[in-house]
């Protein structure tokens, strides 16, 4: 019996190794499927994140595309039509006139503080220079036509269209000089617009497509799926192993 006993021990032990090195491999295999579980988490977020960036990069220059052209239709007339008033009775009805000078210098730098802290606009861009010369423009057109330049009315501390108009008529005004820097004026704005219309296709042509982001996206979900399967059954073989040598080392003894 004893001559029986022994080479079922020593099967015992091989079984009992072979089942412990596969028990490392397994383990080894479980790390590394956890190593790549993790990395994809990090690529999942990353992506998720890039999405949703990418979404609302679109979203706002569609709306940018959308608004900027209404301001130019709207711009434009609003200008004509207080240009006319304003010549009707050069310079004593142009207050309107004078307001909608105002009107374009707020919307030109509401335009610069947009597209550079939201777009990412480098001020050494060439549209970021059509807007700074739009902005000089309305105060060529208010010295060149009124002879009081936005920054000397000031200095004297003038509130409103009115004032400015009541000391414009003091000062050497020019109708001329209105016609003609009006002119431009309306150029420079027709200018602008243009520059933005092409800034933007520019940038939905250069951005990253959506769905290209999406399909990243998915297949970064799929790993997760996967790796996290494939590292519940590891981790389930390796318990079950583990069960097994205990058990057959309680038969042993």
């Amino acid at each position: 019996m004893n001559i029986n006993k022994k080479p079922r021990k020593v099967h015992k032990f091989k079984e009992g190794s072979k089942r412990h090195r596969t028990v490392e491999r397994l383990v080894l295999t479980s790390l590394a499927l956890t190593s790549i579980f993790g990395i994809n988490s990090f690529f999942f977020s990353y992506t998720q994140n890039k999405l949703s960036s990418s979404i609302k990069n679109v979203e706002a220059l569609d709306a940018l595309q959308t608004s900027s052209a209404t301001d130019q239709i709207s711009t434009i007339a609003d200008l004509k039509r207080n240009y006319l008033i304003c010549k009707s009775s050069f310079p004593s009805n142009c207050e309107t006139y004078f307001t909608s000078l105002i009107q374009i210098r707020n919307r030109v730098k509401d335009y610069q503080i947009a597209f550079t802290e939201t777009l990412g606009l480098s001020k050494e861009e060439p549209l970021y220079d059509i807007m700074s010369y739009l902005y000089k423009q309305t105060d060529i057109v208010a010295k060149k036509s009124f002879d009081l330049s936005f920054q000397e009315a000031k200095e004297q501390k003038i509130s409103n269209a009115s004032q400015y108009i009541e000391l414009a008529l003091n000062k050497k005004y020019s109708l001329s000089n209105y016609n003609s820097s009006n002119k431009n004026l309306i150029s420079s704005i027709n200018i602008l617009y243009k520059d933005i219309d092409q800034w933007i296709e520019m940038k939905n042509k250069s951005s990253t497509l959506i769905p290209d982001i999406m399909k990243n996206v998915n297949t970064a979900y799929l790993v997760l799926v996967f790796s996290e399967i494939g590292l519940f059954l590891l981790v389930a073989i390796i318990d079950t192993l583990n069960n097994n040598i205990i058990t057959g080392i309680k038969e042993v003894n």
